[in-house]
């Protein structure tokens, strides 16, 4: 349906035209495998925004005759992971002037309306893809080096998760804990070099040091409880209550089933831990993710293997939503046939072996959705400083693994 002439007064049923759910999908899931192939559900009601997801990790026990049943009968053990609901905002504003201008053409704001809400949007997809794959804490990278402005990350990788004019935070630990703090004052990414994880900034504050964790400003403490929070690399912390939750009662069937790889071949390592997921935790995993840089050297190592590409298709939200195509490595463990996916967010050097029907990300209202509460007449809301008008983008939601026994995670 043509759009016409737009002005202020029609913005609301522009946008309803320019972002119908399809078109949402495709910016939304188009480059993050994770985010396209999670279950979703629309259900995360009630106050305070706490859900219950119960977690049977000891079954119930019983005996070989009737009276050693009876004796040894006991109840089953169930970890309730109590999981927060997360807010993630994107603001949209456009000036008059600007608007007024381009409706004296017919349709010459429809690319202004476009252009704003897509940009705007690409940058809430990159940061809610991300945080699926970050710890509760938020913490996007770690300050490997500083030279004048200069903040070198101790993994160049991670200055994908950096943007120009980006405000950050840093801290001395990496926020996961109610005891966490940040440090003082704020830094204006002005430069990045994502080849070499130089990232420049307008000052570096005094009380910054090396090997502290860095946060976009506000998410220090309040991201999803992503996949490295659900299946942790650091064993020794597991004692320390995760969603209330003693993890070291059960390890692998409460926090999933770890693999060292020592340096070795990452393929052999994917395939022993989804052994491992198999025998330990009684998992089928079906998907294991890699950062795009494993994902090389994996396929590298699987040209003289019998293993092949394939193709998978997905709808991220559904008949009513697009279909999203990925490209894949089959790896055949045991039982178990394995596609090997690369997801820019994934942390560098690590491979998680997913059983893709124990992960579920429950949401409020559409994902994403505009905030419609106070709208005017076009859609939006006058900026109370500026002559503007503003749209929110919002996402409230948490990620949850139904059962992380049936998931694992290696260092390669």
């Amino acid at each position: 349906m043509p759009l016409g002439t737009v002005d202020s007064a029609s913005y609301e049923p522009a946008l309803k035209q320019l972002w119908p759910q399809d078109k949402l999908d495709l910016i939304f899931y188009r480059e993050h495998a994770f985010a396209a192939l999670m279950s979703k559900a629309d259900d995360f009601v009630g106050d305070p925004g706490k859900l219950h997801n119960v977690v049977s990790y000891a079954p119930p026990q019983g005996g070989g005759s009737f009276t050693e049943a009876l004796a040894n009968q006991s109840t089953g053990r169930e970890a309730d992971f109590i999981v927060s609901r997360k807010s993630n905002y994107q603001i949209v504003t456009i000036d008059n002037q600007s608007a007024m201008a381009a409706a004296r053409r017919k349709g010459a704001v429809v690319p202004l309306l476009q252009k704003k809400h897509k940009d705007s949007l690409d940058n809430l997809s990159r940061n809610h893809a991300l945080w699926l794959w970050l710890n509760e804490g938020g913490s996007r990278g770690r300050i490997g080096s500083q030279a004048g402005a200069v903040i070198t990350l101790t993994s160049p990788a991670d200055a994908s998760r950096f943007e120009v004019d980006m405000q950050i935070r840093a801290s001395l630990n990496d926020g996961s804990d109610a005891g966490h703090v940040l440090r003082a004052d704020t830094a204006l990414i002005t430069k990045i070099n994502r080849a070499t994880g130089e990232i420049t900034v307008d000052a570096i504050p005094g009380s910054w040091t090396n090997n502290d964790y860095l946060f976009r400003n506000g998410d220090f403490g309040g991201g999803y409880t992503g996949i490295p929070a659900w299946l942790p690399t650091d064993r020794s912390t597991l004692s320390t209550p995760f969603l209330t939750i003693d993890r070291s009662q059960d390890a692998e069937r409460l926090a999933g089933s770890f693999v060292e790889g020592n340096g070795g071949s990452r393929l052999e390592t994917v395939k022993s831990l989804a052994k491992d997921v198999r025998t330990l935790g009684g998992g089928r995993p079906d998907y294991c993710f890699v950062h795009p840089d494993d994902f090389y050297f994996m396929e590298l190592e699987m040209e003289n293997t019998v293993s092949r590409r394939e193709d998978i298709k997905v709808a991220p939200s559904g008949r009513r939503g697009a279909t999203i195509g990925f490209s894949g490595l089959m790896v055949q463990s045991g039982n178990s046939k394995i596609m090997v996916l690369e997801d820019i967010n994934c942390p560098l050097g690590t491979g998680y072996v997913l059983q893709r029907d124990t992960w579920k990300f429950h949401h409020l209202g559409g994902l994403p959705h505009r905030a419609t509460e106070g709208m005017g007449a076009g859609g939006g809301r006058a900026e109370a400083t500026a002559d503007a008008v503003q749209w929110r983008w919002r996402i409230f939601g948490n990620l949850v693994c139904l059962e992380p026994g049936k998931n694992g995670v290696c260092v390669f």
